[in-house]
């Protein structure tokens, strides 16, 4: 059994690495130019974070009741938090940040979970904007704020495009969103997965998913994100920068692992303390 376990570990430490290799390759210049001595650093530093948050994301995605553990609070005298996992994720992916906000007084915490092979993005948007309404409407017209990461950020960022959705909102934080898309969409699995291709319908001139105007919007992101490549399609685009839009590079680490990481939830519960409130 020890072994069984042993081996396992070691298989998912081992995964990520080729996504590093092929990450560095495709973002070299990038890379070099920040040192040699600093790019091994953050490159090593993201191979490990990656296999460490690989390991508590297999332990505990098939038990999403351990996301009721985590946080259970309905505050109804705070406004309302809604959270959105990535691809291939559950609720359970949010079981960290969900215990940091609750310790920073944020204890009106809600998550909208999927099925990664059975739904589309323009479902999940639905689905998003449905959620929002319900919230606003159940806690007293409270504004809601939403944290997304990765895909949970461009469904956040779709639900916003409709009117009628944003001016129920207060906030909006958005953790390694591919908000160009990602190369790696080729290997995915799924049509939910191919979809965020970069020359999908999601990222076209037409239909270009946008980071709202309207309130303040938080990116964070890691310089060495092994699942979205290239990295620059981890910033949205120049036309979308402006005031309310902060852009913040987190330490290097996996794509994963920033739910798992204390910077991340202090960057999270400090943006919120300033742009928001807690009741």
């Amino acid at each position: 059994m020890l072994e069984l376990l042993l081996s396992t570990i070691a298989v998912l430490v081992i995964l990520p690495m080729p996504f590093f290799i092929t990450g560095a390759l495709i973002n070299s210049g990038k890379l070099l130019a920040r040192g040699r001595g600093t790019a091994l650093r953050q490159v090593s530093r993201g191979i490990i974070t990656a296999a460490l948050s690989l390991v508590i994301a297999v332990l505990t995605r098939p038990f999403p009741f351990l996301n009721r553990i985590a946080s259970n609070s309905k505050d109804r005298d705070k406004a309302p938090i809604l959270l959105i996992h990535g691809l291939y994720h559950n609720n359970t992916a949010w079981l960290y940040i969900k215990h940091r906000l609750a310790q920073a007084g944020f204890t009106n915490l809600h998550t909208l979970s999927y099925n990664s092979f059975t739904t589309s993005y323009p479902e999940l948007v639905k689905r998003a904007r449905e959620e929002i309404n319900r919230l606003h409407d159940d806690y007293d017209y409270r504004k809601v704020t939403i944290i997304g990461h990765s895909l949970g950020g461009l469904i956040t960022c779709g639900a916003l495009s409709s009117p009628e959705t944003k001016d129920k909102c207060r906030a909006m934080i958005t953790l390694g969103t591919p908000y160009r898309g990602s190369f790696l969409a080729n290997i995915a699995i799924g049509h939910l997965g191919r979809s965020l291709h970069p020359k999908s319908a999601i990222f076209s001139q037409r239909e270009k998913v946008a980071v709202p105007d309207h309130i303040p919007a938080l990116v964070l992101y890691s310089p060495v994100d092994e699942m979205v490549q290239p990295w620059s399609s981890l910033l949205p685009e120049e036309a979308d920068i402006r005031a309310q839009l902060v852009i913040r590079q987190c330490r290097a680490m996996g794509h994963v692992a920033m739910l798992f990481s204390p910077q991340v939830s202090e960057l999270i519960t400090a943006f919120l303390l300033e742009n928001t409130q807690c009741s």
